[in-house]
């Protein structure tokens, strides 16, 4: 099939690719090994190219598959959330992942997309009635179900990125106000019910949050390192394979959840600095589809798209400095895992098929 060239929104997959190089280049240092064929490195880098044929192979399926296909992939999701809870991996005292042909994925980094496109199915189906109750109720039974499946697993942070996907999708539709703003106040209202059903280690990230130094050697260890370890990198960093916290083994999750640590360590404020521009540039991108998308499906979901990512790099990166709690969500594109990384690639060819059918209606 020939693609023209205007078809194509190279910037969007140029970024992705740059940002996963970055990657494969930060978890190598975190997490080095004898040599780099047996290093967790490589196995980023295979999931990477997997990705990239992924996300070219989404832009060449048919608009109106993706569409008709939403709600079966949605389906199929939540059922992969129920085997999840009844024959899932535990890891670290968590059931999240499923071993299927020898392969481990984590349905849950699946469902914030297919939660997003279901929403987005839902939204341009039932557009003209987005004032009503019944429309709100419907957007919240959508979010909802598989929302309380990750909260299950147990899962906190992939269950906390869906409400502001929801609310900000409902927002930009022009949802009811008071229905929004209502459900906004009676969330804060209801916080100290969600405190009494936290587990006791949600309890303590947050009270680490507040003052991490009352247990600098227990729940605190790893947040005060992580700020160790990004304020001693300085302006130009230590250099690759130079950070004293990461090679001395002091950090923590360091190739995954604190991959932003390492990177300010040993490349500085000056490659932290450049890492986010260019996650700005991809956002930036994100929300061009959505302006340039002229049906309700593909600008609506290219949205909840773009909140999703903005809010897993804000959380990730605003937790490593200490601004906001520990949550346990990767850094797009960076942090080493290939169900994140793999998802991450599958939006990007959303995002690309979206920009290619943009005249569609």
């Amino acid at each position: 099939m020939k693609v023209q060239k205007k078809e194509f929104l190279f910037g969007i997959f140029l970024t992705a690719i740059i940002l996963s190089i970055i990657g494969c280049i930060v978890i190598y240092s975190a997490k080095s090994s004898e040599s780099f064929i047996r290093s967790y490195a490589f196995k980023q880098c295979i999931v990477m190219f997997l990705g990239i044929f992924v996300s070219v192979f989404i832009f060449f399926l048919s608009y109106r598959f993706i569409s008709f296909f939403t709600w079966i992939a949605y389906i199929g999701n939540v059922m992969l959330l129920i085997a999840v809870l009844m024959m899932g991996v535990v890891r670290m005292g968590a059931q999240r992942w499923l071993v299927i042909g020898g392969f481990t994925i984590q349905p849950s980094e699946l469902c914030k997309i297919t939660v997003i496109l279901a929403l987005a199915k839902y939204f341009s189906w039932d557009f003209d009635n987005r004032k009503s109750i019944r429309y709100f109720i419907f957007s919240f039974l959508i979010a909802g179900v598989p929302m309380l499946l990750i909260l299950k697993q147990p899962d906190l942070g992939t269950a906390m990125i869906i409400i502001p996907v929801l609310f900000s999708m409902l927002f930009f539709i022009g949802a009811n106000y008071y229905y929004l703003f209502g459900t906004i106040g009676l969330g804060l209202l209801s916080a100290p019910l969600l405190w009494s059903r936290l587990a006791d280690y949600q309890k303590s990230r947050l009270l680490t949050f507040i003052n991490p130094n009352a247990d600098p050697t227990g729940t605190g260890y790893t947040l005060l390192q992580s700020k160790v370890a990004i304020g001693s990198g300085g302006l130009y960093g230590k250099g690759w394979f130079h950070g004293t916290q990461t090679q001395l083994g002091f950090l923590p999750e360091k190739h995954t959840d604190f991959i932003f640590s390492v990177l300010g360590e040993e490349w500085g404020f000056i490659g932290a600095l450049v890492v986010m521009f260019i996650y700005l540039v991809l956002i930036y991108y994100c929300l061009a589809v959505a302006d340039h998308s002229k049906n309700v499906f593909g600008k609506v979901a290219s949205v909840g798209l773009a909140v999703m990512l903005f809010t897993h790099i804000f959380i990730n990166i605003a937790m490593t400095l200490g601004l906001m709690p520990i949550t346990g969500l990767p850094l797009p594109f960076l942090s080493y895992g290939g169900s994140s990384l793999m998802t991450n690639f599958i939006v990007i060819g959303l995002l690309l098929n979206t920009y290619k059918q943009r005249h569609w209606f």
